[in-house]
């Protein structure tokens, strides 16, 4: 994944999946819905989309656990688009 090229904003899924992860990772994440793994990295994308925009999203913010959160928490509430990795390991 191309961490260090996002701009200054989050990039919607779409863009965050069809440019900053490669097909593989993409595929990877759709063996977390049970669905059988489409060939072409777009159809593996519209899948992970389609898990996330129902009650998927709810399904895998409840699995992670406290500290996972409040990384999910640095990037949502920072003013760039980046993990501030150095910042959350001196905070947790």
């Amino acid at each position: 994944m191309k961490r260090d090229n996002f701009e200054e904003r989050i990039p919607t899924l779409e863009e965050a999946l069809m440019k900053y992860v490669n097909a593989d990772e993409v595929k990877g994440l759709v063996k977390h819905t049970n669905e059988k793994v489409p060939t072409l990295k777009a159809d593996a994308a519209e899948l992970v989309k389609g898990y996330l925009a129902g009650d998927g999203l709810r399904s895998v913010w409840e699995r992670l656990d406290e500290l996972q959160k409040a990384a999910v928490a640095a990037v949502v509430h920072s003013k760039s688009a980046h993990f501030p990795a150095d910042r959350f390991a001196a905070k947790y």
